[in-house]
């Protein structure tokens, strides 16, 4: 990679980190409002989970939980898109700085899909988070 590449991702890296923390909770309300809208554009659906995971507060946790754990909007053709955005909100819930209330919402979330791929992923990021504990 070259410097000017790094420097660009460098530059990147933080500025999205910047967002993420002066996120306000109409930001969080309006990423929610993105996230559960299949009309949204993909970049902007994966965006929100983005900022969402970056900003390490219960709230945007919760959302990424309910997200995730919201099975009526899965519909129609863009079933496949929509599972891979609710397994990136349970990569977000894994990276959750509260390893305990990971644990739980990663738990739920695997008790309340109907999705073998979604239980699969949620169980997975648990049992990695319980080994990460010794």
């Amino acid at each position: 990679m070259s410097k000017g590449q790094s420097d660009f991702d460098e530059r990147l890296e933080n500025r999205l980190q910047s967002l993420a923390r002066q996120m306000e909770n109409e930001h969080k309300f309006y990423l929610k409002s993105v996230l559960n809208n299949q009309e949204a554009s993909n970049d902007q659906r994966a965006m929100a989970i983005e900022l969402l995971t970056r900003n390490q507060t219960l709230q945007s946790a919760d959302i990424l939980k309910t997200y995730t754990t919201n099975e009526s909007g899965i519909r129609g053709a863009a079933i496949e898109q929509e599972l891979i955005f609710k397994a990136r909100a349970i990569e977000g819930l894994a990276a959750y700085q509260d390893r305990n209330q990971a644990l739980s919402y990663l738990n739920e979330v695997s008790k309340k899909t109907n999705y073998k791929f979604l239980k699969e992923r949620a169980s997975r990021a648990a049992d990695i988070l319980n080994k990460e504990a010794f």
